[in-house]
């Protein structure tokens, strides 16, 4: 690969970040209003068809499990839309975010998958693909 495939590579790799990144801070304020009567139509469009939501550690995967698929993620999403309000305050923060994006063998079009590298306290992550 010459310099200039390599500098275009890269740039790649940090607008799909940055990309990434702003999925991430739509996802947690828009779960931030979810509650009785909530539109999902702007929260779904953050997802893919074929995505996978999915709870991560021993308490997220017991209370929320696995969803695959834009249609299965609304159903679960719609239960807290529904009367009476589900949450009295729900707070998401997101700091520091790092996102390593490499090219996704998940993909068949071009694309990034990215993930936040592990920290040593951390519970596992989770991959956003873009």
């Amino acid at each position: 690969m010459n310099e200039l495939d390599q500098l275009r590579q890269r740039v790649h790799a940090l607008e799909a970040a940055k990309e990434v990144s702003a999925c991430l801070h739509d996802y947690m304020q828009l779960c931030d209003y979810l509650n009785e009567g909530f539109d999902l139509d702007p929260l779904m469009a953050l997802f893919t068809e074929d995505a996978i939501w999915e709870g991560k550690g021993k308490r997220y995967a017991a209370t929320f499990g696995r969803r695959e698929g834009r249609e299965a993620i609304r159903a679960m999403f719609d239960k807290y839309t529904q009367p009476p309000a589900h949450f009295a305050l729900n707070v998401h923060f997101l700091t520091s975010e790092r996102l390593k994006c490499t090219t996704s063998p998940l993909r068949k079009a071009p694309g990034c998958c990215c993930k936040p590298p592990p920290l040593p306290m951390a519970a596992p992550s989770s991959a956003v693909r873009c």
